[in-house]
């Protein structure tokens, strides 16, 4: 050990440049390659991350490229886009092969077809779940990624992820129209089902029982029961919207519980008042989501002037979408923005024909 930290310090001490130097290791009496003894530390670098969908006949493969290193967990989310995955979402998990390449799926809905517009999200989770030998090269800490893929964990970590995504549709224009009136029906359900656990709170307060064997107390707790269970079941089988329908099933769960406290039954050690406020924030929380879906809903079935309209870009050869808005176009390049606001440039000639048409018709 004095050996090499002697050598150490008598490099660190030179002026000129010096090479690496290299000692033989012997091991039952052969030499194995020689290993540098002072190898370069880990380098910061901007990380790239290319998404590729392959609609593969309504079972969509997510293919793509990257730098990170070989070994580099990543995470696959495909969403709806209109509802910001309150309808459809599927995960899968994957990792960087050689060159760079990865792939996830295919991905169905219930084993069928998917038809619509969709998003795929790839990501690479925080380097405190990669393996140790990723973590050498992006940093224990991710300290060695840059660029503008790179953002801060979404909840609770410091430590960076990265993430790129792509907009896709699969099937036509019908299909899409038909995914939207799929989408404002099963809103209207989940919105149905909200208010009626609204009435149902209000017959519960309506009611109180008189004393601890009190008949219309008894028959009309067996009716009320009833008919939240048949909620329940009409909840449970709800396709989305995802947050509405966990806290709507969370909300009849809590009537039950205040129906009980109310007759005098124990219900853990909480109180009906404390029952009482989970059932509120359970119902608010419910109402927030609804209410965030349905401003959503509003946005996509919206037809606003032609120059605003929000629309599919396709690539000229069919295997890239995008929805996204016309902003203008120059020099044989067109700038459009995403529904995240954010705005890009693509080349025209890697529009497809009725892309570029449009454009023309606004010159």
């Amino acid at each position: 050990m004095k050996r090499w930290l002697s050598l150490a310090v008598l490099l660190a001490g030179c002026t000129a440049e010096v090479e690496p130097k290299t000692v033989d290791v012997v091991t039952a009496g052969k030499s194995t390659p020689s290993q540098p003894i002072n190898p370069q530390p880990p380098k910061a670098f901007d990380v790239t991350l290319e998404v590729i969908v392959d609609p593969n006949q309504g079972q969509p493969i997510v293919r793509g490229t990257t730098n990170l290193p070989v070994g580099t967990n990543l995470m696959v989310s495909v969403k709806d886009v209109a509802g910001a995955g309150e309808f459809y979402t599927a995960q899968a998990q994957c990792t960087v092969a050689e060159g760079g390449k990865f792939e996830a799926g295919p991905f169905s809905s219930s084993g069928s077809s998917m038809r619509g517009e969709y998003v795929a999200e790839v990501l690479m989770p925080v380097p405190l779940v990669q393996p140790p030998e990723i973590r050498a090269i992006i940093g224990e800490d991710g300290q060695y990624l840059h660029g503008p893929l790179v953002t801060p964990a979404r909840v609770g970590n410091d430590q960076p992820v990265v993430s790129a995504d792509a907009l896709f549709t699969i099937g036509s224009a019908a299909d899409i129209a038909e995914q939207q009136r799929t989408h404002s029906a099963r809103f209207a359900k989940a919105q149905a089902l909200y208010e009626q656990l609204g009435e149902l709170r209000t017959e519960l307060e309506a009611n109180s029982p008189n004393s601890p064997n009190d008949r219309n107390w008894l028959r009309f707790v067996r009716s009320f029961n009833q008919r939240i269970y048949g909620l329940q079941a009409q909840i449970r089988e709800l396709e989305g919207p995802n947050r509405p329908q966990a806290f709507l099933g969370l909300a009849a769960t809590d009537l039950l519980w205040v129906a009980r406290a109310k007759g005098g039954e124990r219900v853990g050690d909480r109180p009906e008042s404390d029952i009482l406020k989970m059932f509120n924030e359970d119902i608010n929380s419910a109402k927030d989501s609804l209410d965030a879906l349905k401003e959503r809903l509003e946005k996509d079935s919206s037809t606003p002037a032609d120059n605003d309209k929000w629309r599919l870009w396709t690539a000229a050869n069919g295997k890239y979408s995008v929805r996204a808005k016309f902003l203008s176009a120059t020099g044989g390049i067109a700038k459009l923005e995403k529904e995240d606001g954010k705005a890009f440039d693509v080349p025209l000639d890697r529009l497809c024909d009725e892309d570029r048409q449009f454009i023309d018709n606004r010159k």
